[in-house]
């Protein structure tokens, strides 16, 4: 999956401190998860809604997304769906008491990293933020590493474009002299 051009046309976007959005309609859902990722030093943001979490978002801000399943108006699996479809890969833990087995499969298929039931492990839940954090930043250095890679190739002249795609076709440096 792809992070939106925007982040990898803004250089500043990997300065950014990580931020774990949490939406979820209960507020004492919200005020419990705040208790136990107080530890962790990562800034959090609570939405009430989906909606409210999508006008405010910006793709450029790491971090990830703890999520409910069932919530009023746009539930969490259709949030997660309309992330893939904007091509925004913020990694997903799904945390709801409404935890069916179909619900978990689709969401991991969707590429949710975890599947919490209410009530949680709170070691565990720090843990699986932390780790999804940190794959948002190693996502985003691949692609900022990429993108910067592209751009480089960019450059080329015909020619040198002509010898690199030789490279990568895997031949010599003799074949290529022939050539």
């Amino acid at each position: 999956r792809y992070i939106r051009m925007t982040l990898l046309e803004n250089e500043s976007a990997s300065t950014n401190s990580p931020i774990v959005f949490v939406v979820d309609d209960d507020p004492a859902v919200c005020n419990s998860i705040e208790r136990v990722l107080e530890p962790t030093d990562l800034k959090i943001e609570c939405f009430q809604s989906a909606q409210s979490f999508l006008d405010r978002y910006d793709p450029n801000t790491p971090g990830c997304l703890i999520l409910d399943l069932r919530m009023p108006g746009m539930g969490g699996l259709e949030l997660q769906e309309q992330l893939n479809r904007d091509a925004i890969s913020l990694p997903i833990i799904f945390v709801t008491a409404f935890g069916e087995v179909t619900s978990a499969v689709q969401a991991m298929k969707s590429g949710a990293v975890d599947f919490f039931a209410k009530p949680f492990n709170a070691e565990l839940l720090r843990s699986r933020v932390k780790d999804a954090v940190q794959r948002d930043a190693d996502q985003r250095q691949h692609y900022s590493d990429w993108h910067a890679i592209e751009q480089r190739l960019l450059t080329l002249t015909p020619r040198e474009r002509e010898v690199c795609d030789l490279i990568t076709d895997g031949l010599t440096t003799k074949q290529i002299a022939a050539q």
